[in-house]
């Protein structure tokens, strides 16, 4: 045996059995493929936080973090949102809501249940007419109910505006406004296209909007300054910029001091100015689906507040514009609306503006 391999047989080895001399085997596919399982699991546990955290946190306090083990499964809830038609998807399944807001929502829900387990046999509602084409039902008075003891069971010293109890606690700067079951009529002939609409008020100002379709279960939801949601997606006005391309909700006014005749002409002019019209029944959800892109404009006539409150701040926090015919903001109480995203508003007012309430339709 030669005298340098006998030499190279001795010398010491590294710990792992190597040879200090030797070079090292190249891993085979196997090995490759156990690491990169061994990084996965890691990555997914150091992440498993993520999966645990509510869609709708129910905090009682505005300004709470999610509780996450890991420093970067925190930061993946900084995001931005990016918008995609009428949906935009957040960089996170993680939204805070504002204590008022939440207590809407679960008012909203139990009277969505009401009206669900009522539904499923028509026959046995008690129906009751309070004017022509007008109708209440014992499910509106037993789902008004619930909302207000949810309320008032959070918030005792708020004031309430409901359709079918009125107006109580004036002396309070919060005021509810709501509506239990916006499309009575669609509901009694068994029409899925209903709604309840829940808007809180402070000093006059919307700054809290729930409408809630128990058919779908789709949750609309706003507060004044964070955007408007559809369940866990930010939602955003259409983006058509064309009168001509839009497709419009509107609602029949059925009072004879609300102006039927205008109305006629009105609805012709419009018929030939857009692409569609559409009059589903619902006024609230009209407006949260003009918020979602699914209509890209709203007009109505002989409309009550609680039709309009929730409805009005979903839109214009999805970046769309709400006024009465002539554009001004005194909407609420005018009887009379107009909502789109700014273009198509924008082409609406110059027809609209012809057929309000405080000018008459000839001039």
């Amino acid at each position: 045996m030669p005298v340098w391999y006998r030499q190279l047989a001795d010398k010491p080895t590294r710990p792992n059995g190597r040879s200090s001399g030797t070079r090292a085997p190249r891993a085979t596919v196997s090995q490759k493929n156990a690491a990169s399982r061994v990084k996965l699991r890691l990555r997914m546990r150091r992440s498993r936080c993520s999966a645990r955290i509510p869609l709708f946190a129910n905090s009682s306090s505005v300004g709470e973090t999610p509780a996450c083990r890991h420093p970067r499964a925190r930061r993946r809830f900084a995001g931005s949102i990016t918008t995609r038609g009428g949906l935009a998807s957040p960089a996170s399944g993680f939204r805070l809501m504002h204590p008022m807001l939440n207590i809407a929502v679960k008012a909203a829900r139990r009277a969505g249940q009401i009206i669900n387990r009522a539904s499923l046999d028509l026959d046995l509602i008690e129906i009751r007419k309070k004017q022509q084409n007008d109708f209440v039902t014992e499910v509106d008075k037993a789902a008004e109910d619930a909302i207000i003891e949810t309320l008032k069971t959070a918030y005792p010293g708020h004031a309430i505006l409901a359709e079918e109890s009125g107006e109580s606690g004036d002396e309070s700067e919060f005021q509810w406004i709501i509506d239990p079951l916006d499309g009575t009529t669609n509901f009694i002939h068994g029409f899925p296209y209903y709604c309840v609409s829940i808007a809180l008020a402070h000093k006059g100002v919307v700054t809290q909007a729930v409408v809630y379709d128990p058919n779908r279960n789709d949750l609309f939801t706003a507060t004044r300054g964070r955007g408007a949601y559809l369940n866990d997606r930010r939602i955003r006005v259409g983006r058509r910029d064309r009168l001509a391309d839009a497709l419009i909700g509107t609602g029949f006014p059925f009072r004879e001091k609300d102006g039927l005749d205008a109305y006629t002409r009105l609805f012709t002019e419009m018929t030939q100015a857009c692409t569609g019209l559409r009059r589903p029944g619902a006024a609230a959800l009209d407006l949260a689906n003009v918020a979602a892109g699914r209509l890209d404009g709203f007009f109505e006539q002989g409309i009550n507040v609680w039709d309009v409150a929730a409805g009005s701040l979903l839109i214009t926090e999805a970046g769309g514009l709400v006024g009465n015919y002539t554009g001004d903001s005194d909407f609420l109480h005018r009887r009379e609306i107009i909502a789109a995203n700014p273009k198509v508003y924008a082409q609406m007012i110059p027809i609209l503006s012809r057929y309000t309430h405080t000018r008459p339709a000839d001039e």
